[in-house]
């Protein structure tokens, strides 16, 4: 029943999409240090191995030497339509006035002040982690997500901004699924395809500062925001399922699902941005049309679920997770919606991030890689 009503509104929000301004008013939190974020990215990064699932692995040796990765996302949060007390007119980079400001901070006229934005997005996103330098190449994870993501975004206070979100959405992974439909398509073959998936809900909360003086022909300012989230296993009411994963027949082949008790992971957030003016491609005349290039960092400290899957230490059911990042963006274009871009160095350590298994307690890398946001 569940899988029939996504589809069902999935569709009808695709339809509606031709009579919507398909124009992200940047209402969703959008984190630096989102490392589950949808967007576009390509990461080199180097860390310690991975779980050994053979019997050709060292005796005593759990995990495989430390090795490089490559990260792929592939992503778009897919705006779908705002409401707004006020007429959408600028440019949803420029902070909201908060009633009470004695002056817009951009020089508009007053109707701006106190605006208040709601907007509905479809995030969807693929994650590749793979080892790409052995001679087998193997592909580790491959995780895909979707959602449904119903964000607001004020300002209650001069130079201050505030964003609060709620999101519900899928999570899968396939690794393996060509050899298992290959497998299946064998005359009298029988390999079951185990593909349980996850349906978490989240529930976010920000609040940005603003500081500086705009820069020339630009309303962008510098900001420092704090944000939190919790996040959830799939409502009862919602899916079949067994604590963390669902159990529907057509996905589960048969197959006994080991339960998985609910509970909550809780992130917080860090974020500050400061634009500069190292390298600016718009020429004097087009110089508000695109984002000013931007120096930017991002902290990501939270609590993540740790299975008993193959663990040597089953006895831990949470671990810390820390994601930190530094970047300096730029725009790609010189018109208003152009792309932009940012070259970034990562740390993270934690329990491993990638994959459903989530069984690997201690995991850690180092990397640098582009980033591509629209």
């Amino acid at each position: 029943m569940a899988r029939r009503t996504i589809l069902g509104v999935t569709a009808m929000l695709v339809g509606c999409a031709g009579h919507s301004v398909l124009r992200n008013e940047e209402v969703r939190i959008v984190r630096e240090a989102g490392y589950h974020d949808p967007t576009m990215r390509v990461e080199l990064a180097h860390g310690p191995g991975y779980y050994l699932a053979n019997a050709n692995r060292p005796r005593g040796s759990l995990y495989g030497r430390p090795r490089q990765y490559l990260l792929v996302d592939v992503g778009y949060a897919n705006p779908i339509f705002a409401l707004s007390n006020r007429k959408l007119a600028r440019d949803p980079l420029i902070p909201y006035e908060a009633p009470s400001d004695p002056a817009p901070i951009t020089g508009a006229v007053d109707d701006y002040r106190g605006q208040k934005t709601i907007q509905f997005t479809i995030p969807v996103a693929f994650y590749l982690f793979w080892d790409p330098f052995p001679e087998n190449n193997p592909i580790i994870d491959t995780d895909y997500t979707f959602g449904f993501d119903l964000s607001g975004r004020t300002a209650l206070w001069s130079r201050t901004e505030q964003r609060a979100g709620l999101y519900w959405g899928h999570i899968s992974t396939h690794v393996g699924d060509e050899y298992t439909i290959s497998a299946r398509s064998v005359i009298g073959a029988r390999f079951p395809r185990i593909n349980v998936s996850y349906f978490p809900w989240r529930a976010n909360l920000a609040n940005r500062w603003y500081w500086g003086t705009q820069a020339p022909g630009s309303a962008a300012l510098s900001y420092l925001q704090l944000g939190g989230e919790i996040e959830g296993d799939c409502l009862p009411w919602i899916c079949e399922a067994t604590g963390y994963y669902d159990i529907y027949p057509t996905e589960t082949q048969g197959v006994v699902i080991p339960t998985i008790p609910p509970g909550h992971e809780l992130t917080l957030s860090l974020d500050w941005r400061k634009p500069v003016a190292w390298w600016n491609p718009n020429s004097p005349p087009t110089s508000t049309s695109s984002e000013l290039p931007s120096l930017n960092a991002g902290l990501l400290i939270g609590t993540r679920r740790i299975f008993p899957y193959l663990n040597p230490d089953s006895s831990r059911h949470y671990g810390i997770a820390v994601n930190a990042t530094f970047g300096y963006r730029f725009p790609t274009g010189l018109t208003h919606g152009a792309s932009d871009a940012e070259v970034y160095v990562r740390g993270y350590r934690g329990p491993n991030p990638y994959g459903q298994l989530r069984n690997q307690a201690h995991f850690s890398f180092i990397g640098v890689g582009l980033k591509v946001q629209q």
